[in-house]
């Protein structure tokens, strides 16, 4: 179990390493950062979180669910972020298995949704 302040930590790693690589611009990049440190302060998402269950739950569900929940776009970029991760982690399996890379920010984006279970 890591603690909110790893959790952070892992998420801006994250979006450094998408920033130096160019998959997202700075500002974007800085948004989804702001978005994410408001939603994990949310008692709903703290509660959500801790029902998280990475062997029963599939993150991608957990991550549409909890930023969909919301009437409003407020977390737009920082759902464009996860998806981004996602699709890393997701894409065609059969070209992609042989690639290790994708690997560091899929598992670093599970570490980060399991801060609060």
């Amino acid at each position: 179990m890591s603690s909110k302040k790893e959790g952070q930590a892992d998420f801006d790693r994250l979006i450094k390493e998408f920033v130096d690589t160019c998959w997202i611009n700075g500002t974007k990049g800085d948004v989804a950062s702001h978005q994410f440190k408001k939603l994990v302060s949310e008692e709903e998402f703290v509660d959500t979180a801790k029902d998280y269950n990475r062997e029963r739950d599939r993150v991608e569900h957990f991550c549409v669910n909890v930023v969909n929940k919301r009437e409003t776009n407020e977390f737009g970029d920082l759902m464009n972020f996860c998806k981004m991760v996602l699709i890393l982690s997701h894409g065609n399996s059969d070209v992609e298995r042989g690639f290790s890379i994708n690997r560091v920010p899929s598992e670093k984006f599970e570490r980060i949704s399991t801060c609060w279970s």
